[in-house]
């Protein structure tokens, strides 16, 4: 997440974007390394909970594309029913 973020700033119009959208929002433009800080914060429990809260197993779709074989396809298989 946190290399996805900063790639997603490398450009000047992204980070004004950013800067205008948080100063519009909340009338204060966080720091890079204050976003970070929160993102870390994060843990995976706080994440399965968002998920397990909002995210319903029977709604669970997988496209999948490229020649893959059987043994392949049940794995995906067996991962989809595990989660």
């Amino acid at each position: 997440v946190r290399g996805r973020y900063i790639m997603g700033l490398e450009g000047n119009a992204a980070v004004a974007d950013l800067q205008g959208t948080q100063l519009i929002l909340t009338d204060k433009a966080q720091t890079l390394q204050e976003t970070l800080a929160k993102i870390d914060a994060v843990t995976n429990e706080e994440i399965m909970t968002v998920a397990r809260k909002y995210l319903y197993k029977d709604l669970v779709r997988l496209a999948m594309i490229g020649p893959y074989d059987n043994d392949r396809i049940k794995e995906f298989e067996k991962l989809m029913e595990e989660n």
